[in-house]
Parts: C-alpha cells; structure tokens; sequence
C-alpha cells in the first residue's frame, strides 16, 4: 500500500510540469503518399500505394519557452516514417530529421544537435532556396540534379542576427555521423552561408566542406551553391546554381 501511494504522488509530480509547458509545444506533420498506376512497355500495368512523393511524411514536436527581454529557448524533435507501412524513414533513428536544441535572442540564433546542413534543403537551418519540389519530388526533385548535402549528427549552427534583409549563417559538425574518435579521424562538416530578402526577392550563397576525415584515399569534398527566388505573388520562379569538387 506504501509503495502505491509513493507511486501515485511520482505520477502527479511529473504530470504537473508537462501541463504547464503544453502551451508552448506543438505537434506537427504531414502525410505524403499517392496511389500509383505504372505501365512500362511491354509489361503489365500496376498499381501501388507510393509514399513519399512530394519529399515523405513527416511528424515532429517543437517548442519554445520565452525566458524575458526577448530571449527564449527552444527544441525540435523530428522524423520521418513511411504511411504504407508506418515503418521508420530511417532503420534504428527515432529522430532522422531533426533533434535539436536552440536559444536565440538579440544576439541571434545558436542551436545543437541533429540538424541538416545549410544546402542540404532538410530541416529548419537549410537556407538553399532553389527548387518547389524540394530534394526528392519523384524524379524532378532538387536532389536529381544537384548535391544537397546531408542531415548531421554532432553539429553546431549559429545565426547572426538579420541586419537590413542580410543574414549570416554558420555551421560545423564535429562528427556527421559519430565523434567518439580522435579529431583527426572523425568526419567534419563546415558550412558557411549568406541570405538576402528584399521584398519578394530572396537570395542565398553558401560554400560547404565535408573534409571526409576516416575515409582512405578521399579528399575533401567542396560544394558552392547559388540560389535565387522571385515570388511575383500569382507565380514563383526560382534558380539555383552548384559547383562541387571530389
């Protein structure tokens, strides 16, 4: 009977701070999926439930508590699953998209955590705005045509605060995938990246380095990237431009 009402006083306990932060968190997602009719030729026609035609489903939680005098700190919990079968976008990742932790305030943006690169068109901090389709709409997504980069573990981002539409946008990852072995052995990513916005006018350019470090005989590889987007209000038109090396 102790160890009931010990139980019972834990629950409350933790019950009671989850409803004082509900109002600052929210729950999000989308489904993306379609029913396919294929017919190649000289086969039969098939049809196929298809997921994940405009970019996959996606469902996340993000939150942010307001600490005064214009700062605040937040969090983004992301990932990806497919509707078909409601299996993980990505096998043993409970968060594949996104997780994340952020303060922001008059001295900008700072984050860590699980985020996607500055031209990686993933996640909150991707500023490459050179497609509608986003990375993988069927076979005219952004990531057919150029290298959009990748989601990374062990990253840091910082955004200097906007000044006249102009914004400069940092990023490193002291491990993509893990960071667990010597600096020299672990694999980095490097981002630097400017946005202008001017009306409808949006600009971005970014210079990305992934050093490739733990990989034998590979050399570091560099992304330049060029974006432009004219939103005339009845029609968008965008542009995008890449250099990559190695």
């Amino acid at each position: 009977m102790k160890f009931s009402k010990t139980l019972l006083v834990a629950v409350v306990m933790t019950a009671a701070p989850l409803a004082l932060a509900e109002s600052n968190v929210t729950l999000y997602g989308f489904i993306d999926g379609a029913v396919a009719v294929q017919k190649e030729k000289g086969r039969t026609a098939t049809v196929q439930l298809m997921d994940g035609v405009a970019g996959g489903s996606v469902w996340g939680l993000e939150g942010t508590e307001e600490l005064g005098n214009g700062y605040s700190v937040g969090f983004n919990l992301e990932n990806s699953y497919t509707m078909d079968d409601g299996a993980e976008g990505e096998s043993g990742l409970a968060w594949a998209k996104q997780a994340s932790l952020n303060v922001s305030g008059g001295f900008g943006t700072l984050a860590f955590g699980r985020i996607g690169g500055l031209a990686s068109y993933e996640g909150t901090y991707s500023i490459w705005d050179a497609s509608p389709f986003g990375t993988d709409y069927l076979q005219i997504g952004l990531g057919n045509a150029f290298v959009t980069g990748q989601i990374n573990n062990n990253t840091v981002h910082y955004s200097f605060p906007e000044f006249s539409g102009l914004q400069l946008h940092l990023q490193y990852s002291n491990g993509t995938e893990s960071d667990t072995q010597k600096w020299s052995r672990n694999a980095h990513y490097f981002g630097i990246g400017a946005t202008y916005e001017i009306g409808g006018l949006n600009l971005a350019g970014i210079v990305e380095r992934f050093d490739n470090k733990g990989e034998d005989d590979m050399k570091p590889t560099m992304v330049y990237n060029l974006s432009a987007a004219y939103d005339f209000e009845a029609a968008k038109v965008y542009f995008g431009y890449q250099y990559a090396s190695h």
